[in-house]
């Protein structure tokens, strides 16, 4: 007991015990410190997002991290983060700068890169639309260009067999003239003559019948390159008293985009009238219909200017709409139509 007792009372005392009871606080407070220093980290150890696969060290996982701290915002003030959280239906809380509890620029971040994927969206539709556009036309210009390919060979093989028939029919007169001449009448060789200079005529005159078809079909082809959308032509319809539709049977539209339902429509307004509907690449070959019509429409939402100052030329009355619809053709008339039976309607 007497040991215990002294133990007890020398090995707490003395300047070794005050040193190590010195060295206890220090390491007390430095744990303290440590501690508080781990909660009090810097803001943007604490934010290091980290992504993943192609997005691991890129820019956009630099810009990320970069809205998560709101102390890299260029201009903070001028951004609305009220109007940001009535779009996401959250609150803000501007003294913690959180969306419910939510660090703003992380909010922000997402709401910003929402915005441009839509922008570049409706870009991209835009872009689509017109390839779609440009693809139909050049579908339907190809189909033309084939027909005009396909009529152009078929006249040439027409042209070729005409042609060997002359030389035939040539050699046969020839035939007829060298030998000596047989015991025939005046009257019945002078006949045979006749016949023959009159079938050869008649293929001559085919042939230039040909040759006028293809130079028609080249000249057309090269018009058709000049047919546009919605072309400008500075003449205004002659509407007043006496341009009455019954004063017009025969009535041809040329070029335009007229499908069957509108057809059909302008039949139903016109009962007592025959259409004839010309597209503006085939003008030239329906010129003579064009001509011998008693009222001619040309639709400028599809034509030419080349062919405007034919049709113009052949027309003996010249009206004019833009857009090809059942009630343009109708303005023009003084006078409203009565619907009974449909007319009749050819599309050439």
């Amino acid at each position: 007991m007497m040991l215990v007792y002294y133990l007890s009372m020398n090995i707490f005392a003395g300047d070794d015990f005050e040193r190590i009871k010195e060295l206890y606080f220090i390491e007390r407070d430095r744990i303290k410190a440590v501690e508080l220093n781990k909660k009090k980290a810097p803001e943007e150890e604490r934010l290091q997002f980290k992504l993943h696969d192609r997005l691991k060290k890129s820019l956009l996982e630099i810009e990320f991290n970069t809205y998560c701290n709101d102390s890299d915002f260029e201009n903070p003030d001028e951004i609305d983060f009220l109007e940001i959280a009535e779009k996401f239906h959250c609150d803000y809380d501007p003294d913690t700068n959180t969306y419910n509890r939510v660090k703003r620029g992380l909010l922000l971040f997402f709401f910003e890169k929402l915005e441009d994927m839509l922008e570049s969206n409706d870009h991209a539709e835009g872009v689509i639309d017109t390839v779609l556009e440009k693809m139909t036309r050049i579908n339907m210009f190809v189909s033309q260009q084939r027909n005009l390919v396909s009529d152009r060979t078929r006249l040439k093989e027409e042209n070729q067999k005409l042609l060997r028939k002359i030389k035939k029919l040539n050699r046969d007169i020839s035939a007829l003239t060298l030998p000596p001449p047989k015991k025939k009448t005046p009257d019945r060789q002078e006949r045979e003559i006749n016949e023959l200079k009159k079938k050869n005529y008649y293929l001559q005159s085919k042939i230039e019948s040909l040759e006028n078809r293809v130079a028609e079909l080249e000249d057309e082809k090269k018009a058709n390159k000049e047919i546009k959308e919605n072309i400008t032509i500075n003449h205004e319809n002659p509407v007043g008293e006496g341009l009455e539709l019954q004063d017009f049977f025969s009535i041809v539209i040329s070029g335009g985009h007229w499908n069957s339902r509108t057809r059909e429509e302008v039949l139903e307004e016109f009962p007592h009238n025959e259409f004839i509907f010309v597209p503006a690449d085939r003008t030239i070959r329906n010129i003579d219909t064009i001509e011998n019509a008693d009222l001619v429409i040309f639709d400028t939402s599809s034509h030419s200017h080349g062919y405007y100052y034919l049709v113009k030329k052949k027309a003996s009355k010249l009206l004019h709409i833009a857009k090809s619809s059942p009630t343009e053709v109708k303005a023009l008339f003084n006078k409203p139509t009565v619907k009974r039976e449909k007319g009749t309607a050819q599309f050439y």
